[in-house]
């Protein structure tokens, strides 16, 4: 082979690759440079088009087509869901949940809801273990999907959920899951205060008995979820029954997240209070309680983690400022087009056991899903600006041949300036 054929072949596919870009590259809009840019690009040409090649080449996807496969890949999965294989029943509750968790499918799953359900009730039933959690999970997720349409699922689940939370042989995540799962089911299918207060004493047995922080912690956050949504008249019969028996674990638990979930709890407590009547909070336990607290806002012990000093710090000064004056820590989300504000104790809350469901596909319910945009009062969806395909290919081939040029113009100027 001839010295320097390798080199000349690159060169041979380099040019190809730039004549490529330039041929996209058929108009550009202004681009409304400075002046100093103006010498690289000011001799563009005007507009820019894509070519029918590139388009059919991936620039458009077929919705239809889009669509068939995720309603065959939903079906296949809630069909394994039943296997017997183990392996095929985990593979198909990761795809399940994670589809759930990012997308709104409601309409891929119109006619096969009761099969899903009902294969979900049965796993919860017979299996256990990290298994048993998915499931619970999946059903969470599930209820955001279809909303009070399947109110009934309430009645299904409420005697199974109440059953695995009380059974003490299954394990802690297994019951810290159910609990989670009951609470949200409650927050979003109940329309009756007594069935919501059944729940909340139900909760209220597990944290005053039990010693397992993870449990504990689920059943704190799955009562204050259900408590943001009470009316005003039971309030003040919670506050005294309840508030000396929350000041009694923050001052003893020893589990950083056991007292923050306490400390919110009893945040909203005060603002549910305080917007019926200030009267409410005087008393000896509020001055007893905001002691506790503004020790807790200014701790600093050797035997805990720095990590945790600063967290319980953090958390605990905004409590203080909401129990003595009413303040709230005020937290702004932008997602899409669109900014929510959570300005209350009770947002805060519901928010954050939303996320904890949903994770990284909050943002996505928040645009498209119905039940969280009532719950949050967003209103109809604004008009849809998503960038397609076709506009990420054409702004990169436009990129490309901006950056070709660019070098080809500055190449032109050092050549110059060698001259002289």
């Amino acid at each position: 082979m001839p010295k320097g054929g390798k080199s000349k072949k690159k060169k041979d596919k380099s040019t190809q690759q730039e004549d490529g870009a330039t041929a996209v590259l058929l108009s550009v809009p202004n681009l409304g440079l400075d002046d100093d840019s103006e010498s690289v690009c000011s001799s563009l040409p005007d507009s820019i088009i894509l070519s029918d090649e590139v388009l059919d080449s991936g620039g458009c996807v077929d919705d239809s087509d889009s669509d068939s496969e995720l309603q065959f890949q939903l079906t296949e999965h809630i069909d394994q869901l039943s296997d017997k294989n183990s392996r095929n029943r985990l593979s198909a509750l990761k795809y399940l949940n994670g589809i759930l968790r990012h997308k709104l499918i409601t309409q891929h799953i119109i006619g096969r809801e009761e099969t899903f359900i009902d294969t979900i009730i049965k796993g919860i039933k017979k299996i256990r273990g990290s298994e048993r959690c998915d499931l619970l999970h999946l059903s969470s997720l599930l209820v955001l999907q279809v909303g009070e349409e399947h109110g009934q699922l309430l009645l299904v689940l409420r005697p199974l959920l109440s059953t695995i939370i009380r059974d003490h042989t299954v394990t802690p995540a297994e019951r810290s899951s159910a609990l989670s799962t009951l609470a949200l089911y409650s927050f979003i299918l109940s329309q009756d205060v007594k069935e919501l207060e059944s729940v909340m004493h139900e909760y209220e047995s597990i944290i005053y008995s039990v010693k397992v922080d993870c449990i504990v912690t689920s059943a704190v956050k799955g009562w204050s979820l259900l408590l943001s949504i009470l009316p005003d008249h039971v309030i003040p019969s919670i506050l005294s029954s309840q508030l000396p028996l929350l000041t009694g674990i923050l001052e003893n638990s020893l589990d950083l997240t056991v007292k923050m979930a306490v400390g919110q709890s009893v945040a909203l407590l005060f603002e549910l209070a305080r917007d019926i009547d200030e009267d409410l909070l005087e008393s000896d336990d509020v001055d007893i309680l905001c002691g506790i607290i503004q020790s807790m806002a200014s701790e600093s012990n050797r035997y805990t983690g720095r990590k945790e000093r600063s967290q319980q710090r953090s958390c605990f000064r905004e409590i203080l400022q909401s129990v003595e004056s009413g303040t709230v820590p005020e937290r702004t989300v932008k997602f899409g087009l669109e900014t929510l504000t959570l300005d209350s104790w009770a947002r805060l809350l519901q928010y954050t056991a939303l996320t904890d469901l949903l994770g990284t596909g909050m943002r996505s319910h928040l645009q498209n899903n119905d039940i969280l945009r009532d719950m949050f009062q967003l209103g109809s969806p604004p008009l849809d600006h998503r960038e397609t395909k076709a506009d990420k290919m054409e702004r990169k081939l436009y990129n490309a041949a901006c950056a070709k040029y660019r070098s080809q113009s500055r190449g032109k100027q050092r050549d110059k300036r060698a001259v002289l």
